[in-house]
This record gives structure tokens, sequence and C-alpha cells, in this order.
């Protein structure tokens, strides 16, 4: 990447972004290009790797004029992706522009992955590759789960976050509210999440269980995209978006059938009152978990074998 970079003819900021995705619930990081004049490292030219695209705002959407072409199409052959240029209206002064991208590059939003001043040679290999992997695999998750991205009537939410370093599953609470509003009270209402949230999570582990699985908060579940071989992610998401198609009026029936487990709960509830002063919700949690563990581990699982916990307390 290096070495067309030190080509570019031109002085000032240049903006590569990917040219427009159909799919608007993702934003494909951008490169930005800098050649100038540093107090510090002299003359020279660097390059930042755009994971939200928080730079565009300074463009003026004017071509630059030299060159350009060839150097798109190098950057494509580098990346997959193709990119077109666009004049920033930033300064050509290396600590001038600092102070427009420095909180962005504190935030994470931003990286610098090649310095080539005169003063300053840096190539931050491991930061192109990174970058390299996040771009590629957010292709293959735009190609792949287009269909269900940023669909409202979806049960399940799919997003990217974190500067587009993590894939997003998650409950779509409007839906939830809707499903919830045909129980009649707060203990059936629990049970509908737990039915929901269990399923969900069981699928994500499924098919992730080998990697960094992240709780985000309640409901909310994130998996590290740059930790992902391409052709494995394109892989697991064209066999999961098939499964995390949760058909509402299905899961609605599944529950109201089976109403008569909530006295089990109930139980439990009262239980917990004379043992912990947690509260109910706590008691939720851990059986989600449990519910979990079974579904994931079955025979090897705690509940399977609680049994002979409790023996063991009675003996």
């Amino acid at each position: 990447m290096n070495n067309f970079i030190d080509e570019l003819d031109f002085e000032g900021c240049v903006l590569f972004k990917p040219d427009e995705n159909k799919n608007k619930s993702i934003t494909f990081p951008s490169l930005i290009y800098f050649k100038g004049y540093s107090s510090e490292y002299g003359k020279g030219s660097a390059v930042l790797a755009d994971f939200d695209r928080v730079i565009e705002i300074w463009s003026d959407e004017k071509k630059p004029d030299k060159n350009m072409d060839y150097k798109k199409n190098q950057i494509k052959d580098f990346t997959g992706v193709e990119f077109s240029p666009e004049v920033l209206l930033l300064p050509d002064n290396w600590e001038d522009f600092m102070e427009y991208v420095y909180y962005f590059i504190e935030s994470g939003e931003l990286d610098i992955i090649s310095m080539n001043f005169e003063n300053k040679k840096e190539v931050r290999e491991d930061y192109i590759e990174n970058f390299i992997t996040i771009l590629q695999n957010t292709k293959i998750i735009n190609d792949s789960l287009e269909d269900i991205m940023g669909k409202e009537n979806n049960l399940i939410n799919v997003s990217l976050i974190n500067s587009g370093k993590m894939l997003v599953f998650s409950v779509n609470l409007s839906k939830y509210i809707e499903m919830a509003n045909m129980f009649q009270n707060e203990n059936e209402k629990k049970f509908l999440w737990l039915i929901i949230d269990s399923a969900l999570k069981v699928k994500l582990m499924k098919y992730f269980g080998n990697y960094n699985i992240s709780p985000v908060s309640k409901g909310i579940t994130g998996i590290f995209v740059d930790e992902f071989d391409s052709k494995e992610l394109s892989k697991i998401l064209l066999e999961l978006k098939e499964e995390i198609k949760f058909k509402s009026e299905d899961i609605t029936e599944k529950v109201k059938n089976n109403l008569n487990l909530l006295k089990y709960i109930d139980i439990l509830t009262e239980t917990e009152k004379k043992t912990s002063n947690e509260g109910s919700s706590s008691m939720w949690n851990l059986l989600e978990t449990i519910v979990i563990d079974y579904m994931i581990n079955s025979e090897k699982s705690f509940s399977s074998n609680i049994e002979k916990i409790g023996d063991l307390i009675k003996n």
C-alpha cells in the first residue's frame, strides 16, 4: 500500500470512500490520504483508516485532478472494494490537520496506518491488515445479510457498531412489546423474553462458539468482525440468517401453550425470596443461563445433573 501512497501527486487531503452501498444499515470504512508538511517531521504523507466515515463532513465532493483513476484501481486491487476520490477541505499542515482528527483517533473511529515524512517513517502492518479484514468482512456482511438488516418488522435486529468492528444481534424491543401485550402479567411477559432471548443466544453460540462472543447489554450480543476468516464468516452468516428469522406468531403460540410451566417458576421465585435479597430479576437471569446451558450441553449441563447435587446435600 505504501508504495503508491508515496506516488500520489497532490497537496492537501483526499478522501477515498467506498461507492454507495445499497444497504443503509451498513457503513463501509473509508481511507484518508494526507500529503503536505509537518512542522516536526518535514514534508511527507500519511494514511488513515476512517471506520465510521466521520471525516466526510469536510468533503466538498470535488474530484482530485491528477492520476486518481489509476490510484483508485490500485486501491480496489488491494482491498477488493471500489473507492471514489474526493477532495477534503482540511489543512495540509500535519499539526493543523491533527487538530481536526485527534478526537476521532482517540475514540477509535480513526487509525493512522502509515506515515512517510522526511523525519518519521512508519507503516503499521497490523493496522493495515485489520482494516482490510474489517473492510472485506463488512462486504460479506452486507452481501449475506442485506435482506434482514434494518428491517423493522424482524424480531431479531442485526447491525454493525463500534466503528464497524462488531456485528450485533439483538431482540427488537418494539416487536417484543407488541408480543408481550398479548400476555396477562409480568411473569408471563418475562417468560416470553426468556424464550426469545435464549433462542437467539443458543443460535449465536452454535455458530460463533469458537469466537469471542461479547454481551453488550440486556438482549444485545456482539461478535468481533476482525476475528474471522472471510470465507468462514460468509458460510456462517448464510446458515445463521435462516435460523434467526424467528416468526413472532410461532413463538407467541408456543409460549401460550406452555404457560403451565410458570408454576415452577413461581415456586422458584418464592424459594429465592426466602434465601436471597437479590430480587426476582437475578433469578430470571440465572434461569436463562441454565436454559441455554441445557440447550448447548444437554446431558453435560448443570441442570441435567442438579438432582445429583441435591442428593449430596440431602445425605
